[in-house]
């Protein structure tokens, strides 16, 4: 198949350079990158998750969390 790619300057270089060295074209050296680079596992990441711990308390620190308290802290400041 025939597609068009726009590659980083240093990539293509490098790409230039490898098939020259093999005595190949620019596209075997691509297409053997993207096989072995499929050929793997994508990476995963675990989720992330913070705790920290005041007074024996587990606490959860997710955005939710921050906009209660930053609203509970807004009402306190104001007087409400």
């Amino acid at each position: 198949m025939r597609t068009t790619l726009v590659l980083d300057d240093n990539l293509f270089k490098k790409a230039r350079e490898r098939a020259t060295a093999s005595n190949s074209t620019i596209s075997d050296v691509v297409n053997e990158a993207l096989r072995e680079a499929l050929a793997k596992p994508p990476l995963t990441a675990t989720p992330f998750e913070m705790l920290t711990f005041a007074g024996g308390d587990k606490k959860m620190h997710e955005p939710s969390d921050f906009a209660e308290l930053l609203s509970l802290d807004d009402s306190a400041s104001l007087g409400r």
